[in-house]
């Protein structure tokens, strides 16, 4: 059955929430609430549910750089556990590729950490290829003036 895939509202916030946690970063609910609330133009978060339940989130935003131009940047990814390889991701991918052709963005681009051999199988599965491997570098800017 393929999973019913939307744009992502506020009150789907602990569902999101929780999902975000799957990937390894703490979140809070309310925080993340404040965050769909706010997406500035040009980013969009579509979800899979299955009945009720939230089952996978994707978040992407049209993109552009001097070096590369306009495309179609994917921010992040998660399906819950017991709902992988039943395609959620796949249908959430297929959407937010529509969203970027209907924007007239002609590629797709997604960062992946080294650790996630199962998201490399996945995205190399539905035609994206390997160009670079990159450090991130990551710097507060609390409290320095």
């Amino acid at each position: 059955m393929t999973p019913e895939v939307r744009t992502a509202r506020p009150d789907d916030a602990p569902a999101v929430t929780a999902l975000i946690g799957e990937l390894g970063y703490p979140a809070e609910t309310g925080e993340v609430h404040r965050r769909l609330a706010t997406l500035p133009p040009g980013h969009v978060v579509l979800v899979s549910v299955e009945g009720e339940r939230v089952t996978g989130w994707l978040h992407a935003r049209h993109g552009t750089s001097l070096v590369h131009g306009d495309r179609l940047e994917i921010v992040g990814l998660v399906v819950a556990a017991d709902r992988r390889g039943a395609g959620e991701g796949g249908s959430l991918l297929v959407a937010v590729e529509e969203w970027a052709r209907d924007r007239g963005l002609t590629a797709a681009q997604v960062l992946s950490g080294s650790e996630r051999n199962a998201a490399h199988a996945f995205y190399r599965g539905r035609g994206f290829r390997t160009v670079k491997t990159e450090q991130v570098f990551v710097k507060s800017l609390v409290g320095e003036r």
